[in-house]
């Protein structure tokens, strides 16, 4: 089976959803995970999400620090441990190159071995956009490109596949990029969320759609700051990562870690 912690999302078939406020407060951090039914210091509930998906998928052992819209806050940020720390974008606050490189220099000062980040909305016009990998030259900075990348484990070397998306505004029909997403690909990172899933009902359904055919181990993404939290839905988990609050530009969420 798999159990998470499931700090916002909507009830319905093959979901677990838990409200976030009697769960956690504005400095906890959400975690979801793959593996036994565990109480963290007695604040933290956990629920059994029962899926077939889920329970012939062999598992990883790779922890998963997920950040999204920092929005050039990330100085006031502590983040847990973890193999792969990701940002699913918004790193900047209206697309300046200056967040940009002091973002890149934050990232510099973090343990996490690998770090993946990918363009947000705010990114996504920027003049210098052509020139973000060199920016960004403390992470792996996908655009609509793969990664595999190698984690060490407890059980030896596992390799982790990954896809980050460009930034997409979302749409009803099929978006042919995202049928660039290959078979096989364990973690999708898209700033926009996926339709009816941490998504405050501006999601897409065609990166939705997507999922549901590729069945990732888990999607990352942010983009609507309300929305912050994570679900279990079909075998998948759907983080929404926003680290700013809610119509703000100011820290107001936490990391959300995720074990695989």
């Amino acid at each position: 089976f798999v159990t998470s912690f499931v700090t916002q999302g909507t009830k319905g078939t093959g979901r677990t959803s838990l409200p976030m406020s009697k769960f956690m407060s504005s400095t906890s951090v959400a975690v979801a995970t793959f593996s036994s039914v565990a109480a963290i210091a007695g604040v933290l509930w956990w629920r059994s999400a029962k899926n077939a998906h889920v329970q012939h998928r062999a598992l990883l052992g790779v922890r998963v620090v997920c950040i999204s819209d920092t929005h050039g806050c990330e100085a006031g940020l502590t983040l847990p441990d973890g193999d792969i720390l990701i940002h699913a974008g918004d790193f900047t606050h209206f697309g300046k190159e200056t967040d940009a490189r002091r973002f890149n220099d934050w990232l510099g000062t973090l343990p996490h071995k690998i770090k993946v980040v990918v363009n947000g909305n705010h990114e996504n016009n920027a003049d210098w956009k052509k020139n973000t990998p060199k920016i960004l030259s403390n992470a792996i900075f996908l655009r609509q490109e793969p990664a595999t990348v190698t984690v060490p484990t407890s059980g030896g070397d596992k390799s982790v596949h990954l896809f980050g998306t460009e930034f997409f505004w979302p749409c009803k029909g099929r978006n042919p990029y995202y049928d660039q997403i290959p078979e096989g690909t364990d973690i999708i990172v898209a700033h926009g969320p996926a339709k009816g899933l941490v998504d405050g009902g501006s999601g897409c359904s065609a990166l939705l759609a997507r999922v549901r055919e590729l069945q990732p181990r888990a999607v990352i993404s942010g983009h609507v700051h309300r929305a912050h939290g994570v679900i279990s839905s079909q075998g998948v988990i759907f983080v929404n990562a926003a680290i700013c609050g809610e119509g703000t530009y100011r820290v107001g969420h936490e990391a959300v870690v995720i074990d695989l």
